[in-house]
């Protein structure tokens, strides 16, 4: 998806009366009241948190303000939505659940605001009272759907002459609400390097905990939940609040400031309004303020989160259109950020096999505008290309979207054979299966993505590619399948690969069944054995666990086996397939048909009376590059033996320790020259034995 504008539908569900709930102009400023969510709009800065009082009562009841401050809101929200006077259930998020959430940013010197930015200017309107006013404006309207939803309109210029329309709005049952901006070049010039800002340091139950005689905490944990980038349009950061003060707990009042928009990002850190959007928004330049932009970092302190945008650059008269949320419960992150959906034609698609496809610029729009002049929701295409949109819904600002769709052909396979027969070279009367050479080519060039093969053999065990060339060597029969892929166009073929030998004494089919059973770090390994006409010269063994592919871990004439050096506490798979004998009962190249899977855990033992149940272990770091530490606690023994084993249990380490210490023992392995991958360590001693799986990653 390649988002250009955000588009905000304004959807009216029910009729209520307009004088259930009505929104309010008041002292210059806007004030809306809904069932749970009480916002502020400052009238000369926009921001939220307006210079002055709030009316005595709004269309619902009372505003909640903060006693001992001025009586002002920024948004206040009554997150379990069972009334202003009652605290939440015991459950909540925190061991304090307070009355309300809020007033999240004010009162004292909290701050909320907003920059914007073009050609390196900036301009700035923030911080609770308007003490920095960059952008002069006021409020357009303050007004109540039939439904109930409310929506405050403010609008200002920049002395540069870039125009800010901010439409902020939410149902009345709602604890989030939507600010949407649109920002427009009124000059005769080109605006380039445009940025939009958002910036609020939140503060989420101080309000609340004046009903218990206390300021609450400024602290909250702020961290990045989603960060937009080309391919992802949600970006969210969220501020919970910290307040442990007074053996209260944590009320875990939630803020959260977000949208979906792929132009946007989030960051926390700072504290005011920097007066320079595009720090907001790019990684490098907002570190330098303090800012951590990192997707899943976490902090706790008193800061801000923020959001910003970089914008399109305007030509003069055109606009640009975007929205950001404001929630306050986390479970309806996914339908806040529903209201933030923009126009979407999807991402960028690869079709296969197709001749055409339906782009839709989705439903409730006025009007429709394609690039080449088709005005409905739906156009079909039959071409590889840019295709793009525009849609309007009554808005000063269009709002517009593309895609690119390219045509392509799954691989065309049917110049590849589906028999082949393995060639055989013959030195006076002894024959020997050479290498037999298959090129995956299709026989039609694919109009996309270039080809990416796959090579299987059926019946291995787990199915897993054995070469990803377009050609492979095979020295044995049996069907393999080739999978071809052009981007997502797949292709696959099965290929029977024969002997041109006779199977040598093979009279009765013979398929081994498996039967298994663990030891401690071993597996038994039995299977029923062939009459003698079935002429079996052995057995393969294989095995694989979580972390490997199919693997022989031996051979044997019998018709049982022991796999030995394995991992206790680790499931592993094997299955046996017998070795097809020649005319003189010797083995061959022949192979017969794979058994049944077993799959078998082996069990530790530990030493005398349990105390290895009393030792404990560490490894650290983990994961780490190959140098770690080795901490062994309540070992009652003086003597023991580390060994360092792969995932297969090929040991790669051992050595033995005379501790200084009894009850403790520690050691440093450096183990640097390892394949990356899992490993177990494992400390032998009197008392038992304790083992630690560890990660090395370089």
């Amino acid at each position: 998806m390649r988002n250009f504008k955000i588009l905000f539908l304004f959807i009216l569900i029910t009729a209520f009366g307009a004088s259930s709930v009505r929104a309010q102009l008041f002292g210059g400023s806007g004030f809306m009241q809904g069932d749970f969510l009480e916002v502020g709009v400052s009238g000369p800065c926009g921001n939220f948190g307006p210079p002055v009082t709030f009316p005595g009562a709004g269309p619902v009841g009372i505003y909640h303000g903060n006693a001992g401050f001025p009586l002002t809101v920024g948004f206040v929200c009554d997150v379990p939505k069972n009334g202003w006077d009652v605290a939440g259930p015991a459950s909540g998020p925190g061991l304090l659940y307070p009355l309300f959430c809020g007033d999240y940013f004010v009162p004292g010197a909290p701050v909320e605001g907003w920059t914007v930015e073009h050609d390196a200017l900036s301009f700035t309107n923030t911080d609770q009272g308007c003490f920095f006013n960059e952008v002069p404006g006021g409020m357009v309207s303050v007004t109540t759907a039939p439904d109930g939803a409310q929506e405050a309109i403010w609008q200002g210029t920049t002395p540069t002459g870039l125009a800010v329309r901010q439409r902020s709005f939410f149902r009345k049952d709602k604890t989030f609400f939507v600010t949407e901006i649109i920002l427009t070049n009124t000059t005769a010039a080109p605006m380039t390097n445009v940025f939009y800002a958002r910036n609020v340091d939140p503060d989420n139950d101080v309000s609340s905990a004046f009903a218990l005689g206390g300021f609450g905490s400024f602290t909250t944990q702020n961290r990045i939940v989603f960060q937009g980038s080309p391919t992802t349009a949600d970006a969210l950061v969220e501020g919970v609040s910290d307040n442990p003060g007074a053996g209260t707990g944590t009320s875990g009042c939630y803020l959260g400031l977000g949208t979906r928009d792929t132009r946007a990002r989030v960051n926390f850190g700072n504290f005011g309004t920097i007066d320079d959007a595009s720090v907001y928004w790019d990684n490098a330049e907002g570190a330098a303020f303090g800012l951590t932009q990192t997707l899943g970092a976490v902090s706790v302190n008193d800061e801000a989160i923020n959001i910003g945008f970089k914008c399109k650059d305007l030509d003069p008269g055109e606009c640009d259109r975007f929205a950001f949320i404001y929630i306050m419960g986390e479970p309806q992150l996914e339908e806040a950020l529903l209201e933030a959906k923009t126009v979407d034609l999807g991402n960028d698609v690869i079709v296969c096999n197709q001749t055409s496809f339906v782009l839709d610029a989705g439903p409730g729009f006025t009007n429709y505008l394609w690039d080449n002049g088709v005005t409905t929701r739906f156009r079909t295409v039959t071409e590889t290309g840019l295709y793009s949109v525009e849609v309007t819904d009554g808005s000063p600002c269009p709002i517009k979207d593309e895609i690119v769709v390219t045509f392509n052909l799954s691989p065309d396979l049917s110049l590849v054979p589906a028999t082949a027969t393995l060639p055989v070279m013959y030195i006076g009367d002894s024959a020997a299966i050479m290498p037999l050479r298959l090129k995956g080519t299709p026989a039609v060039p694919t109009t996309g993505s270039p080809y990416a093969y796959k090579w299987f053999r059926q019946d291995a065990y787990p199915f897993a590619p054995f070469s990803t060339a377009e050609e492979v060597d095979l020295l044995s029969p049996g069907d393999y399948v080739l999978e071809v892929n052009a981007g997502p166009c797949v292709t696959t073929k099965v290929i029977r690969v024969t002997s041109p030998l006779p199977e040598p004494g093979f009279v009765d089919p013979y398929t081994p069944v498996l039967t298994g059973e663990a030891g401690n770090e071993k597996a038994f390994l039995s299977w029923n054995a062939p009459t003698a006409t079935q002429n079996i010269a052995g057995f393969e063994i294989f095995g694989y666990n979580e972390s490997s592919q199919l693997i022989l871990v031996g051979t044997t004439r019998e018709t049982n086996y022991t796999v030995p050096a394995l991992l206790n506490g680790s499931d592993y798979s094997f299955v046996v397939r017998p070795i097809l004998g020649d005319a003189n009962g010797n083995p061959s190249s022949a192979r017969g048909e794979y058994s049944n899977i077993v799959t078998v855990r082996p069990s530790i033992i530990l030493g005398q009376n349990g105390k290895g149940r009393e030792m404990t272990m560490g490894v650290f770091p983990n994961p780490n590059n190959g140098i770690f530490r080795v901490n062994l606690y309540g070992n009652q023994a003086k003597d023991v033996n580390v060994q360092v084993v792969s995932a297969m249990g090929q040991m790669v380490f051992e050595k033995s320790y005379s501790a200084s210490a009894i009850d403790a023992f520690q050691t440093e392995l450096d183990l640097s020259h390892l394949a990356n991958g899992m490993y177990v360590v494992r400390v032998f001693s009197a008392n038992g034995i304790v083992q630690e799986r560890v990660n090395i990653q370089k």
